[in-house]
Parts: C-alpha cells; structure tokens; sequence
C-alpha cells in the first residue's frame, strides 16, 4: 500500500514540479499560492515516507533532476533500501553519487532505457513524459509506456 501511495503522490508531485502546460498567465498566477501549497504538502508527505530529505521551502520552487527522480522512484520500489549495483548502465553517472545505485536498479529492471551511447544525462530536470514513463514502468505498465 506504501509503495500504490508513494507512486501516486510522486506521480502528483512531478507534475506540480514540471510546471502547468497550457494554462494561461494570469490563471497561472491565481494558482500559484494553490499550487505552492501542493507541492509543499507533497514535499512534507514524501519526506515522513522517508523517500526524500526534508527540503527547505525555496526548494519547492526548483526542477526535479533525473537522479533525484530516480533515487525516490527506487526508494518507493525499495522501502528497505536499494540494492548496492553491480553493473553501471550509463557512462555519465559517477559510481560515488547518491543516486549511482537507484539509477541502475531501474535499468536493471527496463524501468530506465539505455541508448546506444549510454548516457544519462543525471543533472537535467526530468521531463513530464519521462516522469510518466518510469512511473508507469514501474508499476508494471512498461508495454504501453513505451508505446505512447
């Protein structure tokens, strides 16, 4: 049950992080106290599930990197913590960072693709789609993930 909540709240807490497509400036700027509130209840929820730290409240503001989106969805998959790896599937994440571990679970079990040249690119913010794929990979939907 852990793991059904932590994906749903993750797959809300991307999307709030990702930014509001579509939506019109001034509606935008009507939502933003709304939103900030979302994101920080999101934030507070997250962190008491241990899947993140505790962040501060100018982080709420800031975009998701593709590690950090993988270190919580292996947290969620992983509640006991995440397997030490031992294969490395990309060649642009460094074996001592925080999320050098998370990141080839996922690989491990086709929740991250690997291109031909192996790159990860760990440091950029993790996009709506790409939220979306390894959310649903990692619920079992990896099939129609990749077809959308």
């Amino acid at each position: 049950m852990k793991k059904i909540i932590g994906i749903f709240v993750a797959m809300i807490l991307c999307a709030g992080c990702l930014g509001g497509y579509g939506i019109a400036e001034n509606e935008q700027r009507a939502g933003e106290e709304e939103e900030y509130a979302k994101r920080s209840d999101a934030v507070r929820f997250l962190t008491e599930l241990s899947l993140i730290q505790s962040k501060s409240q100018s982080d709420l503001t800031r975009s998701v990197s593709r590690e950090e989106f993988s270190y919580i969805v292996a947290a969620l998959l992983n509640p006991n913590g995440v397997p030490v790896a031992t294969n490395r599937y990309y060649t642009d994440v460094e074996p001592d960072s925080y999320g050098a571990d998370s990141i080839s679970y996922l690989a491990e079990r086709h929740i991250l693709s690997v291109d031909a040249e192996a790159n990860f690119e760990p440091s950029h913010p993790v996009t709506a789609d790409q939220a979306v794929k390894i959310l649903m990979c990692a619920a079992g939907y990896g099939e129609y993930a990749l077809q959308l």
